[in-house]
């Protein structure tokens, strides 16, 4: 049998979820996916869906990395949304957010980047 989960769907067929798995298997080795996707569930939001799997949480823009970079480290009153990991449709970032705050962050490549939110998102 081929494919996903010996459902027999084409190899080619690989769910947002699974994308995101992937990658973070391959970038993250030492840290489980499960883990990382609960500390999300815990302490973020999780967006699921056929188009694109999004982990993130509400923090604060001018906290040092290490603090953005710790799933455990929530603001919520905080005025930055970090995106731990998007897999998937990037065609509108306003969205996957629940509310609009001022910030977004997010590691592209090996750099960690903090930018103004779009206006109107």
């Amino acid at each position: 049998m081929s494919g996903l989960d010996g459902l027999g769907w084409p190899d080619e067929v690989v769910t947002p979820y699974e994308q995101a798995a992937r990658w973070h298997l391959a970038h993250c080795p030492g840290v489980e996916f499960r883990d990382i996707l609960e500390m999300h569930l815990f302490y973020g939001h999780v967006i699921s869906s056929p188009t694109r799997f999004v982990m993130g949480r509400q923090v604060r823009h001018d906290w040092p990395p290490e603090l953005l970079l710790d799933p455990r480290c929530v603001a919520p009153s905080g005025n930055c949304w970090h995106v731990w990991l998007w897999a998937g449709t990037v065609e509108d970032w306003g969205a996957v957010v629940p509310y609009p705050l001022p910030w977004i962050s997010f590691h592209r490549g090996e750099r960690l980047k903090v930018h103004r939110f779009p206006a109107g998102k």
